[in-house]
Parts: C-alpha cells; structure tokens; sequence
C-alpha cells in the first residue's frame, strides 16, 4: 500500500480551498474513463483509487458533506485531470477563520 506522499508524488494531487469547498486536482493517466474510478467520500474520509491503484483512502481534518461532494475528468493542457469537489460542512464558528482548512489529511494535523 502506497504512503500519502509517495502517491501524492505519483498522481500530482494538488489541492485548494474557498470558504464553500476543497477542490483537489489529480493528475491521471490520459487514457481514463469514468469506468475505471471508484470514489467514496463520507464525512471525514476521503478513498479514491483508479484502475485498482489507491490515489487516497485517508481520514479528512474536518468533515465534509457526502451528498454534495463530486468528481469530474477533464482535460486541460494536454494533461488528463480528475477535479474533485468536497463540500466543506460549515463550522458552529461564525468566525471566517474558522472555515479555513489547516490542511486536507488528519495525520498532517
């Protein structure tokens, strides 16, 4: 089983974030479909795996809405991407703060 790193290094997994939702960018292989991605996501987990290779499968450092969170593929420059849209849950803060991800994974916490 791949580290986080090591498959972060391999996919190029890129990740951003606005007071609404997470959005990572994977890079993929130029040839995959739609068939060959599994993603599940619950409220604090994230697993996605293409063609059997596990790109993640970690625990979230916050919680995100299942319901609300998607994926596409796309191609951008050449290079084939799988864009994926976590939706943040809101936090009981009002603070602006407060919405803002430290990081993506629990273990980096």
């Amino acid at each position: 089983m791949a580290s986080e790193a090591e498959a972060d290094a391999r996919h190029e997994i890129k990740w951003s974030q606005s007071e609404e939702d997470i959005t990572l960018r994977v890079l993929v292989d130029t040839e995959t479909k739609k068939e060959d991605v599994k993603f599940k996501v619950l409220r604090d987990t994230l697993s996605v795996s293409i063609r059997g290779e596990e790109i993640c499968d970690a625990q979230l450092v916050r919680e995100v809405d299942p319901e609300e969170s998607s994926w596409v593929l796309d191609n951008e420059g050449g290079q084939r991407l799988m864009i994926i849209t976590l939706q943040k849950v809101r936090p009981k803060s009002a603070l602006k703060s407060a919405r803002q991800w430290p990081c993506l994974w629990k273990a980096d916490a």
